[in-house]
């Protein structure tokens, strides 16, 4: 396929919002592997790291999509400010979860008529995230620093 042609292939632009998904799961998974070295105790800091290992297993699962496409991760904005205590940057990490997984059941409806293994894998992954936020939530709950017991 031509440069040219490119512009005239629906799946192209699936394939960017492909490698856009797999850029904002790594930066995911970075941001909850650094959060989780700042937690303040220590099984608050194996939970999200253990939620962050499993966005590296699907980020390994993406970046082979996107290498059958020769494509690559797009890495997204940096964040301006990821919280200054447990709270705010779970907080944060917690909302990126929820929106990623929302927005990768939308990316596997539209995935269906052009790739069913693609559409399976979106599917999957953001089933499995919306099991990984409940965990999360209840990491971040606890440092609610307004929470009561």
């Amino acid at each position: 396929m031509g440069l040219f042609d490119r512009g005239n292939d629906p799946r192209s632009d699936q394939n960017d919002k492909l490698a856009e998904l797999a850029g904002r799961i790594e930066a995911l998974a970075d941001r909850m592997h650094r959060h989780a070295a700042m937690c303040r105790y220590p099984q608050m800091a194996k939970t999200v790291e253990a939620l962050a290992v499993q966005q590296d297993r699907h980020l390994k699962s993406f970046k082979s999509l996107l290498a059958d496409r020769d494509l690559w991760p797009r890495p997204p904005a940096p964040v301006a400010h990821e919280g200054s205590n447990d709270w705010g940057r779970l907080s944060g990490d917690l909302n990126e979860l929820a929106t990623l997984g929302d927005e990768l059941h939308r990316a596997a409806i539209r995935w269906e008529g052009i790739d069913a293994t693609v559409a399976a894998t979106l599917d999957r992954t953001g089933d499995e995230d919306t099991d990984y936020e409940a965990e999360l939530r209840k990491v971040a709950l606890k440092c609610d620093p307004q929470a009561l017991d």
